[in-house]
């Protein structure tokens, strides 16, 4: 997406001709707004004084009127860095001199501008789903929450007074979460070592057919010491039925002496 708002890849002739004017602004915008999360309506809304690059945050007026700082990233930055520059040489409307995001006709940038912009921009991505830029502010809460796995954070950047209303938007990344972290809790160790000269205990779940071949290819049952190298093959093995090596080993044994009759 980002790739083709800098190249201007897939955009019609007419659009191109207002492209290479307006290319830094559009991938300032929507780099910062893919890269915070902010609403494009409190996007529209920054002045240029609002940006602190010494701590690289953004103040922003959230629903309500109350004042909210949020960081960006080095890629945000840079792109905002780059954009300013070109800033300096526009000479915006009376009225509109503060203003971050300037359009074509030198005046602040409207909501419905910015609706317009980012689905120009999606269409050369795709033409089946409609992306909107509160798809880009939703796109951004689901990479921090997985990235981060805090629920409160992702409420607390996104500016929701209610993690209620961050639950019921990522709801479904909350209980796949869940649903993988079942296995992350081992009641039992994979393996028992008993101390001695003692063979170790398979405790986890391994063919005792490939065991049974590990056996009779690389060990002679006359030295059981050199089963201490057998851990580091089981290790590598995870195909299943419970056995015990010892009763495996008795098995190879038995075999073993058949062979050498």
């Amino acid at each position: 997406f980002l790739d083709n708002v800098e190249s201007g890849n897939k955009l019609t002739k007419t659009q191109l001709q207002s492209h290479e004017k307006l290319k830094t602004r559009d991938l300032a915008l929507l780099t910062l707004m893919l890269g915070t999360g902010i609403r494009v309506s409190e996007c529209v809304g920054l002045d240029i004084n609002d940006v602190d690059f010494d701590n690289d945050r953004i103040r922003v007026i959230r629903k309500g009127g109350s004042e909210s700082f949020v960081y960006f990233g080095d890629e945000v930055r840079e792109a905002l860095l780059n954009y300013l520059e070109e800033r300096k040489n526009l000479t915006p409307d009376v009225g509109h001199e503060n203003a971050l995001f300037i359009s074509a006709k030198k005046k602040r940038l409207c909501v419905r501008s910015v609706e317009l912009l980012v689905k120009k921009y999606a269409q050369t991505v795709t033409t089946v789903k409609h992306i909107t830029p509160h798809k880009l502010r939703s796109t951004y809460g689901t990479n921090l929450y997985q990235e981060s796995q805090d629920i409160y954070l992702v409420a607390d950047v996104l500016g929701h007074k209610d993690v209620n209303t961050t639950r019921k938007h990522y709801a479904e990344i909350v209980e796949e979460n869940k649903r993988s972290a079942r296995n992350i809790v081992k009641l039992r160790k994979d393996w028992q070592c008993i101390k001695g000269d003692t063979l170790p205990l398979l405790c986890g779940r391994i063919s005792p057919f490939i065991i049974l071949i590990i056996l009779l290819i690389n060990f002679s049952p006359f030295h059981i010491s050199s089963l201490k190298r057998l851990n580091k093959q089981l290790c590598c093995c995870k195909i299943s039925c419970q056995w015990n090596i010892i009763h495996i080993t008795k098995l190879a044994y038995i075999i073993w002496i058949r062979l050498m009759r």
